[in-house]
């Protein structure tokens, strides 16, 4: 007779490489990915098997948060999400408010509540940061000030997070998500805490795999610090309607990037500066991934044309 195998549904809370850990009524248990790709926070059937057992299906997703790879290929980080914790940290590294901006930009687009968290507020809150910081709480996201060392806003982050959902810690390395998960799980190991390059000042990679952990009633993501992200929005005219703090200045042509320069454009007079800047960032690399990924044999296009 042949033998017959067993499926469960679960949920995957930690990756690493081609081996996921998922959480099923029966407990925890390591799983093979074969042929089936799966990340923190989806929803799966598992095959019984010798050893590891195996990813059979991954289930719809209900919120996905994405990015986009050098060649601009959609990537999906993260899925079933309800919420960002976007950690910037006050010093060491010092705060780089346009990424901060990137990942509010793809809570969006994903449907998930951004919330921004300062981290290491200990080490003093320059008045450029301040200044940078009341901006976005300006444009009505939810800025909390934290201290892992001195538990400065970790009350109010684990409040947020036992309400119920999955939230994600993401940002630069350095930042100090590790250290603010910890805090928040005082009674589990949370990983490794690494010390900064003296040479760059940017924080060493200490997180490698996502994990996903309980608190209250909801879930809590640590994920591995990146350098740079690139929503996957490579469609310039859907980031100029949806970057925060660009909201539609009555430009003179409606299609108007806000690009510098560019005719009519009444962006400048509208639109905080230091979201100008941002976005401008964000709009150049987009245009950049773009003309990477078109194929060799088409022309690409030269700049957009003054129209006067």
């Amino acid at each position: 007779m042949a033998r017959t195998t067993s499926t469960q549904e679960g949920t995957v809370v930690g990756t690493v490489g081609r081996l996921v850990r998922v959480r099923t009524e029966e407990g925890e248990r390591d799983c093979q990915l074969v042929g089936k790709r799966a990340v923190i926070g989806d929803r799966v059937r598992v095959r019984d098997g010798q050893g590891a057992g195996a990813i059979e299906e991954v289930l719809p997703r209900r919120t996905e948060l994405r990015r986009a790879d050098p060649g601009g290929r959609p990537q999906v980080i993260a899925a079933n999400l309800d919420g960002l914790l976007i950690t910037a940290s006050a010093a060491n590294p010092p705060m780089h408010a346009p990424l901060v901006d990137r990942y509010v930009l793809a809570s969006r687009e994903a449907d998930l509540e951004p919330i921004i968290c300062l981290t290491k507020v200990e080490l003093g809150v320059s008045d450029e940061v301040a200044a940078a910081l009341a901006v976005r709480a300006r444009l009505g996201f939810t800025v909390l000030y934290t201290s892992a060392l001195r538990g400065d806003g970790v009350g109010e982050v684990r409040g947020r997070i036992e309400a119920g959902g999955a939230w994600a810690l993401v940002g630069p390395s350095g930042t100090g998500k590790t250290s603010l998960a910890q805090a928040l799980l005082p009674e589990i190991a949370v990983g490794a805490v690494g010390a900064l390059s003296e040479h760059d000042r940017m924080g060493r990679h200490t997180t490698t795999a996502s994990t996903l952990f309980p608190l209250g009633a909801g879930w809590l993501a640590d994920s591995p610090g990146i350098r740079t992200f690139l929503p996957d929005v490579l469609d310039a005219e859907q980031v100029a309607r949806r970057f925060p703090g660009v909201d539609d200045p009555p430009c003179r042509y409606r299609d108007c990037l806000h690009r510098d320069g560019e005719d009519g454009c009444a962006a400048p007079d509208t639109v905080d500066p230091a979201m100008l800047d941002s976005y401008r960032r964000l709009i150049a690399e987009i245009l950049a991934t773009r003309a990477r990924a078109r194929p060799s044999s088409s022309k690409p296009s030269g700049p957009k044309r003054r129209r006067g």
